[in-house]
C-alpha cells in the first residue's frame, strides 16, 4: 500500500481538529444561548406568576372557580401569558385559556408538586391541551404558613425555538466559513511544515542513490530543527563521500595489487564458493575472471590436494602451507598459503584465502641445476680419469717405459686437458651470455653478414678439409645486421662445426642468409644422419647429446647448441631446428629486423 505524504497526514488531522473544535464550540454556544433564553423565559414567567399572586392573594378562602377564573382570563389577556391556578388537590380552578372544569387534575405535574412543597417549580414539556411545547413555572400561593394553591404561568416555546434555530443556523454558517478559512490556512501551514521534510527526503533519496555531492538547502522560513537536520545530513553526506572515496581508493589499490601480483589469489566462503579471484589465479585455472565469482572450488579445480588444504583450514582454523603437484597437469607445481578469513565483529571464520605461487619454473630450474651438475660431473670425470690414469702410469713406469709409450700417455694427458679447457671455455661463454642484460654489457654494431659467414667458414675449413666436406656460403654482400660480431661468429662456428661433425665425408654444408619482412634468417644445412623427432625439443639444452658416444669421440663439449640459443636470445631472436632422420638437418638463427640494417 502506498504511504501518504506528510502533507496529507498533517492537513486532514489539523482540519479534523479544527472541525471538532468548531463543532464543539458551536454546540456549546448553542446550548449557552438556549439556556440563556430558557432562563430568561423562566424568570419572566416567575415574575408574572408573582404578579398574578399579588392580584389573587386578597381573595377570601376558600378559592373557587367563580372568583379566580375570570381574573386568570383577564390577566392572561393583559400579559399575553397563560395563567392557571390549581388547588393543592390538583383541581384546576382557573385558566386563562381553557374551561377549568374540562381540564385534568394537575397534581402529578412536576412543577405543581415542587410548588406544593414551597419552592418555585419549572418544567418544559409538550402540552396536549395546546398541542405545543410549553414552559411552565409554578409558585405556591400562601395564606400565612399554609399553601392554599399554586399559581402557574406558561408560555409557548415556539418563538424561542425559532430564535434559537436562527442562532444555530448563524453559528453553523459561521462555523462553515471558519472551517473553509481554516482549511486553507491548515493547507498552507501543513505545506509549510511538510515542504522542508519533503526537501530533506529528496536529499536523502539522492544520497541513497549515490549523489553525495548534492547539498540540501532549506528556505529561511523553515524551523531551526529542520536547518540543524539539513546541516547534519549535508555533513554526513560529505563524510560519507570522503569515506567512500577512501574505500574506492583502497579498493583500486587492492585491485591493482591483486592484478599485478604474479601469485594467484582466491577467496572462498565456508561453502567453498569463490568470493574473489585475481587474474593470475584465473590464468592458473584457465577460467574467466569476471564469471568465476560464485562458482564452487570444484568448478575451478578438482585437485584433491587443494581441496584437502581448504578443508583443513576450515576445520582447524589455522594457516596452512603446503606444496602440491596438480594432478590435472603433472608438470605444474604450486606452493599454497591458505589462511582463514575472519569477520570483523564476531571474529568468526567466514572463509578461506588461498595464495598460489607457481613454482614450476623453480622446480624446472632445480631439475636443470641437478642435470647440469650431473652432466658437468659426467663430462669432466672422463677426461680427468684419463689424465689421472695416464699420470699414474707415467709415475709408476717412469724407469721401465719406452719412448713411444711415454709419448702416448703424454698425448692422452694433453688431449683430455684440452677437452677440459674447451668445456670450461664454453661454460664461461654461457655464463657471460646468461648474465646479460643484468650485469653484462654487450656492444652492438652493424655487421656485414657475408663477411661474418666467410670468417666462420675459414675457422672451420681445416676440419672440413680433413673430412673432405665443402662449405658453401650464400649471402648478399649488402645484407647487414645489428649485433655483436664475436658472439655471432662463435654461434655460426658452432653450427658449422656441428654440421661437419655429423655429415659424411664427401658431402657439403650450406650456409645461407635470407631476409623476410620482419627478420633476417641464417640457415646452416647439412646432409648428415639427421635427428630423431623425440630429440628435437631438447637439442639446445646444455650437455644434451643425441648420440653420446659419437659426440664425445668427435670432441664435442655438449654446450655448442646451448651457446647458439643464448646468442640468438642476446640479439632478441630465436633458434629453430628442422631435421629428417637419414636426410640431414637445418639449424636456423632468426634475428628481428628491428635489430638489423
Amino acid at each position: 500500500m502506498r504511504k501518504k505524504s506528510l502533507l496529507w497526514q498533517l492537513y486532514p488531522s489539523y482540519l479534523m481538529i479544527i472541525i471538532l473544535c468548531l463543532t464543539g464550540i458551536g454546540w456549546y454556544v448553542s446550548g449557552v444561548f438556549r439556556d440563556f433564553y430558557f432562563n430568561q423565559v423562566r424568570e419572566d414567567l416567575s415574575a408574572r406568576a408573582k404578579l398574578v399572586r399579588f392580584h389573587v392573594k386578597n381573595l377570601s378562602e376558600p378559592l373557587n372557580s367563580q372568583r379566580v377564573d375570570p381574573i386568570c382570563k383577564k390577566l392572561g389577556r393583559l400579559i399575553s401569558t397563560r395563567i392557571t391556578i390549581i388547588l393543592p388537590s390538583g383541581v384546576v380552578i382557573g385558566d386563562s385559556e381553557k374551561d377549568p372544569t374540562l381540564m385534568d387534575n394537575h397534581a402529578t405535574r412536576p412543577e405543581i408538586r415542587k410548588a406544593l412543597k414551597g419552592y418555585t417549580g419549572a418544567s418544559t414539556r409538550f402540552s396536549r391541551t395546546l398541542r405545543t411545547r410549553m414552559m411552565y413555572v409554578a409558585i405556591p400561593l400562601r395564606s400565612g404558613d399554609k399553601i392554599t394553591g399554586v399559581i402557574r404561568t406558561s408560555k409557548p416555546l415556539s418563538a424561542i425555538e425559532k430564535t434559537l434555530s436562527e442562532i444555530r443556523t448563524k453559528i453553523i454558517i459561521g462555523s462553515l466559513g471558519a472551517i473553509l478559512f481554516s482549511a486553507l490556512l491548515c493547507f498552507v501551514v501543513s505545506r509549510r511544515i511538510s515542504k522542508p521534510v519533503r526537501t530533506l527526503s529528496e536529499g536523502a533519496e539522492r544520497f541513497a542513490h549515490g549523489n553525495l555531492e548534492y547539498r540540501i538547502s532549506l528556505p529561511p522560513s523553515a524551523s531551526s530543527e529542520f536547518h540543524i537536520l539539513a546541516e547534519t545530513m549535508n555533513r554526513m553526506a560529505k563524510e560519507l563521500e570522503l569515506k567512500i572515496y577512501e574505500l574506492a581508493q583502497q579498493g583500486n589499490e587492492l585491485k591493482t595489487v591483486l592484478t599485478s601480483m604474479s601469485e594467484g589469489v582466491v577467496a572462498l566462503d565456508l561453502d567453498k564458493r569463490v568470493i574473489l579471484l585475481n587474474g593470475a589465479a584465473a590464468r592458473l585455472f584457465n577460467v574467466d575472471c569476471t564469471k568465476a565469482q560464485g562458482k564452487l572450488l570444484e568448478e575451478l579445480t578438482r585437485d584433491t590436494g587443494i581441496q584437502s588444504v581448504v578443508d583443513k583450514v576450515i576445520s582447524e582454523k589455522k594457516p596452512e602451507y603446503t606444496e602440491v603437484q596438480l594432478r590435472e597437469n603433472s608438470k605444474k607445481y604450486l606452493l599454497i598459503h591458505a589462511t582463514p578469513l575472519e569477520s570483523i565483529r564476531e571474529k568468526l571464520v567466514v572463509g578461506v584465502l588461498l595464495v598460489f605461487n607457481d613454482i614450476t619454473r623453480l622446480k624446472q630450474a632445480e631439475e636443470i641445476r641437478k642435470d647440469f651438475v650431473a652432466n658437468v660431473s659426467h663430462e669432466l670425470r672422463t677426461p680427468i680419469t684419463a689424465i689421472k690414469g695416464a699420470a699414474e702410469t707415467l709415475l709408476d713406469q717412469k724407469t721401465n717405459m719406452n719412448t713411444d709409450d711415454y709419448e702416448r700417455f703424454l698425448k692422452i694427458i694433453v688431449r683430455n686437458t684440452s677437452r677440459i679447457g674447451r668445456i670450461v671455455e664454453d661454460l664461461l661463454i654461457l655464463s657471460q651470455l646468461e648474465k646479460w642484460p643484468e650485469r653484462f654489457a654487450v656492444e652492438f654494431e652493424q655487421i656485414n653478414l657475408s663477411t661474418l659467414l666467410l670468417k666462420a667458414k675459414d675457422a672451420c675449413s681445416i676440419y672440413a678439409e680433413k673430412k673432405r666436406i665443402d662449405i658453401e656460403v650464400f649471402c648478399g654482400n649488402d645484407l647487414t645486421v645489428l649485433g655483436n660480431p664475436h658472439f655471432l661468429e662463435q654461434a655460426l662456428i658452432n653450427l658449422i662445426d656441428n654440421a661437419i661433425k655429423y655429415s659424411p665425408s664427401g658431402s657439403k654444408v650450406i650456409v645461407k642468409c635470407e631476409k623476410s619482412e620482419d627478420e633476417v634468417i641464417i640457415r646452416v644445412i647439412d646432409q648428415g644422419c639427421g635427428i630423431p623427432p623425440e630429440h628435437l625439443p631438447r637439442v639446445f639444452e646444455r650437455f644434451y647429446r643425441v648420440d653420446k658416444g659419437r659426440s664425445r669421440d668427435e670432441g664435442g663439449t655438449g654446450l655448442g647448441l646451448a651457446i647458439v640459443k643464448h646468442v640468438a636470445y642476446l640479439h632478441h631472436g630465436r633458434v629453430k631446428v628442422e631435421s629428417t632422420p637419414g636426410e640431414g638437418s637445418i639449424f636456423s638463427i632468426h634475428i628481428p629486423r628491428a635489430s638489423s640494417g
